[in-house]
């Protein structure tokens, strides 16, 4: 394994590593723990891994390094600005709506496959993680993403609950991603609900 940057800033732990036979995860402790599951991760893809506390004056640090790994591995600005807006977007909604702990960003670009993948996770309820999905999935269902966008800043008009979903329709045309989400539950009504970003090269 090679490490290429490692800083350790405030309580923020980042590291981009490109991966040979293994992983290094970090948590908000800054605990270092090998990943049995991650043994198989193809040695052409490159990586940053950030996780944080759910504080709004973090997004901008994580923004820097976001695009700096893009910088470095895409190189194209056009696309880079493109995921920027997504991971800013993802990142504001993972501090808006976290229950508790921290939260966590992963980018991966893949070589082989010609494609960036951003995932941006953190702690909810289960039923507002179950929102969400369905919500991603009327996303994925609608035939016009801009369309629906449209629709969804008409009814944002009417609504002062403040949960438009704006921001996640943005992505969707805007972003040009493709979006998909998941959900790990815990025992206590809790857990740890992830949103993916796929960008094709």
């Amino acid at each position: 394994m090679r490490v290429l940057l490692e800083e350790i800033s405030y309580n923020i732990c980042y590291s981009y590593i490109i991966a040979d036979d293994s992983e290094i995860q970090f948590d908000i402790n800054n605990d270092y723990r090998k990943s049995d599951e991650m043994k198989s991760i193809n040695n052409k893809s490159s990586y940053l891994d950030i996780s944080f506390n759910p504080r709004w004056d973090y997004i901008p640090l994580t923004r820097k390094y976001l695009e700096n790994f893009l910088m470095f591995n895409v190189q194209n600005k056009q696309i880079v600005a493109k995921i920027i807006i997504v991971a800013s977007e993802l990142l504001e909604n993972a501090i808006k709506y976290s229950y508790a702990d921290g939260v966590r960003t992963h980018i991966r670009k893949n070589k082989k496959n010609r494609k960036v993948e951003l995932k941006v996770s953190n702690s909810t309820k289960k039923i507002d993680a179950e929102r969400l999905i369905n919500y991603i999935n009327e996303i994925n269902r609608y035939p016009d993403p801009f369309k629906f966008y449209l629709d969804r800043m008409k009814q944002s008009i009417i609504r002062n609950d403040g949960k438009t979903g704006l921001g996640l329709s943005r992505i969707k045309y805007e972003g040009n991603a493709m979006l998909s989400a998941k959900f790990f539950d815990r025992e206590d009504g809790t857990g740890i609900v992830e949103i993916k970003a796929v960008f094709l090269l």
